[in-house]
């Protein structure tokens, strides 16, 4: 499971004491809205379903896993300057980010969560079209945008870890920059850009 800073914790439930809604498109006059589908769950049952085994989950989770991937599409749509919001692309890793957050926050319906956890990750956001690559580390593997690539690179160059230029390109000198930042961050050193790794990097104060 993914774990993260205090400080970007503090931005998500800021998010979601607020409102949850980001896009400045919502709602009445009263600044409500209707909450459709699986996200008008509490948090509540979401966690409860991942408690069930396996086999008695897996519906579930192909239902939030589909509504979570249809909000983001419309934040996308409708978030000037953004391709996509979310750096993270694996649905597994998203879905585990979302299970930690309604864990802490049971009451909060499961739609206030996800536009919290949206807000929190826009500083990472891909701004332009960027197409997918394969990353892979020993025997993990992830997609990831191009740009998203460019800009993990590029932060290692800032921090001191990696020589060169960014080209999105994750090769072993940048296998070998992450994992000196994974250690730096007592993170497990595989050079893997896990997807803790990469919002602690993305995201992360110098």
């Amino acid at each position: 499971m993914i774990k993260l800073k205090v400080w970007m914790l503090f931005g998500i439930f800021v998010a979601i004491a607020v409102g949850g809604s980001s896009n400045g498109y919502a709602a009445d006059s009263s600044q409500r809205y209707a909450v459709r589908g699986a996200g008008a769950q509490s948090c509540e049952r979401f966690v409860s379903f991942f408690q069930q085994k396996p086999e008695e989950r897996r519906d579930a989770i192909l239902i939030y896993d589909a509504w979570f991937a249809g909000y983001v599409t419309h934040v996308n749509r409708s978030s000037e300057g953004t391709y996509d919001v979310s750096p993270i692309v694996n649905s597994t890793d998203s879905l585990n980010l979302l299970l930690q957050q309604c864990s802490k926050n049971p009451k909060l319906l499961v739609e206030s969560v996800v536009a919290g956890i949206l807000v929190a990750l826009a500083d990472a956001r891909v701004s332009e079209e960027s197409q997918l690559v394969e990353v892979g580390v020993g025997g993990e593997k992830r997609l990831y945008r191009k740009e998203t690539m460019v800009k993990i690179q590029q932060r290692l160059i800032d921090l001191g870890f990696l020589a060169g230029r960014a080209d999105g390109v994750f090769g072993s000198k940048s296998v070998k920059a992450l994992a000196k930042f994974q250690k730096e961050k007592k993170i497990n050193e595989t050079g893997f850009p896990d997807s803790g790794t990469v919002l602690n990097l993305l995201l992360g104060k110098d």
